[in-house]
């Protein structure tokens, strides 16, 4: 008899990488910014360093929410608004 099963979604089930890529590349469309694979691992890096400070509780997934494409763009030297898009993208991606 079967008493639990396990699974581990985290890029199993589900592939967060190629979610948090297609993002930036929305977020880039939505802004007319030449998309590109700089710009997609200079995200995915961006986002990594700030999930794992969730995991250390660090910080909240809001305050992730809050910050990361204000840090992309800003590294970009882009004038947009990062918590717009992130509302706007989160849309796009679910």
């Amino acid at each position: 008899m079967i008493k639990a099963v396990l699974i581990d979604v985290d890029d199993t089930v589900l592939d967060f990488c190629e979610c948090a890529g297609q993002s930036i590349k929305y977020a880039c469309n939505d802004l007319s910014i030449s998309y590109s694979d700089d710009i997609k691992t200079l995200f995915l890096d961006v986002n990594d360093i700030l999930w794992q400070r969730v995991e250390k509780g660090e910080i909240t997934r809001d305050y992730l929410h809050d910050v990361r494409f204000d840090m992309v763009f800003e590294r970009l030297n882009i004038k947009a608004d990062g918590r717009s898009e992130e509302r706007r993208v989160g849309k796009e991606c679910r």
